[in-house]
């Protein structure tokens, strides 16, 4: 099995677990700042082995989710009350 194989069988496995066993809960902020360092390294590193398989997917994914998360004007607790 080659280097893109391998790639396209983790995406076929990690669609299966996350369809069998997804979950309502948030992710607490310490993992998510863990995923996000994690996915760029993981891109240069796998770039550099030539495998590309999910990489265009996953970085239209992450830019759609800056833009939904990043707000100009950000909410701020009310402490009006």
């Amino acid at each position: 099995m080659d280097a893109q194989q391998f790639a396209a069988r983790r995406g076929l496995a990690a669609n299966f677990i996350l369809r069998e066993h997804a979950s309502q809960e948030a992710l607490p902020p310490e993992v998510v700042a863990v995923l996000i360092a994690s996915i760029g390294r993981t891109i240069s590193i796998e770039n550099r082995l030539g495998i590309t398989t999910g990489h265009p997917k996953t970085l239209r994914m992450i830019a759609e989710y800056l833009q939904r998360y990043e707000s100009p004007n950000p909410r701020t607790a009310d402490t009006s009350n």
